[in-house]
């Protein structure tokens, strides 16, 4: 009776890291395409969330590069966060972090050229 139990559990297993492996495969797949990005794209074009809208503005503001704008967005998407979404709070640390960099970028190339 035990060796059943045993083989049956490797059955299981074997099925699960199949399914794996599978659906790795499936996203690496996804991920490959040409046309990934544009899916994406689309994917956040379709949610209405206030932050997904708020996230997209962020990373126009930082293609431009203004860093004023860029404030004004992280501290929007801030209003949103809460204490138990992790990610959420960690990703805006990272935005954060982001934008004092690039100020400190544009205040050090502003500097020689207020000295000349």
């Amino acid at each position: 009776m035990i060796q059943i139990l045993v083989g049956k559990q490797k059955k299981k297993e074997k099925k699960k890291i199949y399914t794996e492996n599978k659906i790795g495969r499936y996203v690496q797949f996804l991920i490959e395409r040409e046309d990934f990005l544009e899916l994406v794209a689309s994917w956040l074009l379709s949610i209405e969330d206030e932050r997904m809208q708020l996230l997209r503005q962020f990373i126009f503001e930082v293609e431009l590069s203004e860093t004023e704008e860029l404030k004004n967005v992280l501290y929007q998407y801030g209003s949103y966060l809460t204490e138990k979404n992790y990610l959420e709070r960690k990703f805006f640390e990272y935005m954060a972090e982001l934008v004092r960099k690039m100020e400190q970028n544009r205040r050090a190339a502003a500097l020689p050229a207020a000295i000349e």
